[in-house]
């Protein structure tokens, strides 16, 4: 399987303070393999951190995980969690400075390669809980009814929790940002796996 022309080079998620100290570097798909996850989301007015001729050597050098906006960052964590070490995300593996010649060249070379980036990637990341770039996806639950815990059998073990049905209903997910967009539609049309975030729920397609 061909890779995308770049990849962000998460690691692998080994403890919790490795994860979000070890730096995540820009390189060429040619010089990786193994799966590769892809980041579904919206973008909305930010551009905090794209790539750019001017912010490519800094990517590829590498950038710590919380210099990344929020939903960036998420989904950096969560690809780390599931044992993936390469991760697309439009903003950052397209150069956006369109003003540019060879970016926007690239821009529109790259554009046409999304149908197989999403098509390939081992899972998409699908940031539905999350209107914009810098806000985020791995939040608390509010719920509208507070949560009923079921205790194991010993006072150490983790509690599971009920839930009320309506905090978990498909409009829950259905409603958010993610269905309105075009170009979200056609990466969940495309994408042979899909593990979303909603305001109150995980989902996992497949």
């Amino acid at each position: 399987m061909r890779l995308p022309t770049r990849l962000l080079d998460v690691g692998v998620d080994i403890d919790a303070q490795d994860r979000t100290q070890r730096n995540v570097h820009l390189v060429q798909g040619e010089s990786c393999e193994g799966p590769y996850a892809a980041l579904s989301y919206c973008w909305g007015p930010d551009r905090d951190l794209i790539l750019t001729q001017e912010s490519e050597s800094r990517l590829r050098a590498g950038i710590a995980v919380t210099d990344f906006p929020g939903t960036l960052q998420d989904a950096i964590i969560v690809t780390r969690r599931v044992g993936v070490r390469y991760l697309w995300i439009d903003a950052l593996c397209i150069f956006q400075d369109q003003d540019r010649p060879e970016s926007k060249a690239d821009w529109a070379r790259e554009a046409g390669r999304m149908r197989d980036v999403y098509r390939g990637a081992v899972v998409t990341i699908e940031s539905a809980s999350a209107s914009r770039g810098n806000e985020g996806f791995l939040k608390p639950r509010a719920s509208s009814r507070p949560y009923c815990a079921l205790q194991g059998g010993s006072q150490s073990s983790t509690p599971v929790y009920l839930r009320p049905m309506c905090d978990i209903t498909d409009s829950q997910l259905i409603g958010t940002t993610v269905y309105t967009r075009g170009w979200t539609l056609q990466e969940r049309l495309l994408a042979p796996r899909t593990l979303s975030f909603g305001l109150q729920q995980c989902s996992f397609e497949c």
